[in-house]
């Protein structure tokens, strides 16, 4: 019961992390899987001026990401400092604070990140312990098996990405 208890709390914060920020998501279906990600990736592109198209990528989720990046005082230190404090957090998984909306966007970057790196096997940038939690996820997933517990919130971010991509790919 305590691993279900966890799991339930663990996919409600995953999904809310990756709902929130895309306020103009068409269906929502830029609030799941790869879908999130691209725009979350998407976010960081239109703040920072860059081309960070991931691969899986959803064209259309990563393009209103740009948008809402694009809504991001350009110029500003302290939107900049705390783009950078989210982004970390969200890579982390760790929970959102919820400060600034330059906070909240760069934790929906860093989450995004997180997905991208765990998918693309980037131990450069994840670690090889999120690659092997994703791997394990996507096991899980693919031989239907429920979704397991893991350690810490960022090794379950990580599983789950894998977990949901099984159904997705």
């Amino acid at each position: 019961m305590k691993n279900l208890t966890f799991l339930i709390v663990l996919f409600s914060a995953t999904a809310f992390a990756r709902q929130e920020g895309l306020s103009h998501a068409p269906h929502g279906l830029c609030r799941a899987s790869f879908h999130s990600d691209s725009a979350g990736r998407g976010i960081e592109a239109g703040f920072k001026n860059l081309d960070l198209r991931p691969n899986p990528l959803d064209e259309n989720c990563y393009d209103q990401g740009v948008v809402e990046g694009q809504t991001l005082p350009k110029n500003d230190s302290f939107c900049t400092s705390d783009f950078e404090s989210g982004k970390q957090q969200g890579l982390d998984a760790g929970s959102d604070s919820s400060g600034s909306e330059c906070y909240t966007k760069g934790y929906i970057a860093g989450f995004a990140l997180l997905g991208v790196a765990a998918r693309a096997g980037d131990a450069s940038t994840v670690g090889s312990d999120c690659i092997a939690d994703y791997q394990s996820g996507l096991s899980d997933g693919k031989n239907g098996e429920g979704p397991n517990a893991m350690d810490s919130n960022r090794g379950s971010a990580c599983y789950m990405t894998g977990f949901y991509d099984a159904s997705a790919f």
